[in-house]
């Protein structure tokens, strides 16, 4: 597997909390056993790193231990790799590793610019990932077995937080029009068409499939705070599924397609929550 250097990751400010705060969540993602997610936490002297948790608290295996922050993983559809966005004082970009603590090494390494979000494709043979090296950001796909990378988006306006569909033929998006104005779109990979789901008075990110391929689900801040939506591709309905005044953030579905696991910051510090999806009863997760 060949290592591609691209750009410098830019670490959100909002993360950068300080060792004295107490500990938050951020950014979960199941594994394929739906009973395990992988999640970033400062919990370890302010530091932030990835863990894996059981969703009932069981568990907590720290899978980095690395100067610097790690974050925003994706596991691989077998369940034995993750990548996920690094940044230290020398190097930023994307780490490929085991979750067997077998080994991690890079995917793509920076030397300019902002580059991360790599999101494995379902047969898990290839990653897509951001970049905005050619000025602009823009989506691109990795192939893991050569090392080849492919352009995938060659706009004006800026793309990311992309995911393939569950079959693997379409990619989900934001899309940020201006700085006021966020879409969600969808690229067919085989035809090369693009789809605008819809468009938003408000910053939109965190794009996540449902489990069969119908629905999107995504954060959007234009009601005054962040909150979680799903929107039904075949009627064009969004909806508000974590309607409350304070932060919610960057939504996944678990593999049976009948929760989503995200953080929120109404009880304080972030914390993981799940929702189901049939009763719309949330509940916050104990992993302290």
């Amino acid at each position: 597997m060949r290592r591609i250097v691209l750009a410098t990751l830019t670490v959100p400010l909002s993360l950068a909390l300080s060792a004295q705060e107490p500990a938050a969540f951020h950014r979960p993602v199941f594994l394929p056993d739906g009973e395990t997610i992988v999640v970033m936490t400062n919990r370890h002297d302010g530091d932030w790193e990835l863990y894996s948790i059981g969703i009932d608290g069981s568990g907590p295996r720290r899978l980095t231990d690395h100067v610097g922050w790690d974050g925003y993983a994706d596991v691989s559809p077998d369940g034995r790799h993750i990548v996920f966005d690094r940044s230290d004082d020398d190097h930023s970009g994307v780490v490929m590793a085991s979750l067997d603590g077998e080994g991690e090494s890079w995917l793509l390494e920076s030397d300019g610019a902002s580059v991360g979000g790599a999101r494995f494709a379902p047969d898990g043979r290839s990653v897509v990932f951001t970049s905005d090296e050619s000025g602009n950001r823009d989506l691109y796909r990795l192939w893991l077995e050569d090392g080849r990378r492919e352009r995938i988006t060659d706009t004006s306006q800026g793309e990311g937080d992309a995911v393939f569909s569950p079959d693997g033929s379409r990619l989900a998006y934001a899309v940020w029009l201006d700085d006021e104005t966020s879409a969600l779109e969808i690229l067919d990979l085989t035809t090369e068409s693009v789809h605008r789901v819809l468009a938003v008075q408000g910053r939109l990110y965190g794009v996540a499939w449902g489990a069969d391929g119908e629905d999107l689900y995504y954060n959007d801040d234009s009601d005054g705070d962040q909150d979680i939506y799903g929107v039904s591709l075949a009627t064009g309905r969004a909806r508000n599924l974590t309607d409350n005044d304070t932060p919610d953030h960057l939504p996944v579905v678990s593999p049976d397609g009948r929760q989503v696991v995200f953080t929120s910051e109404r009880n304080g510090p972030e914390e993981v929550f799940l929702l189901d999806l049939h009763t719309g009863v949330q509940r916050q997760l104990k992993l302290r």
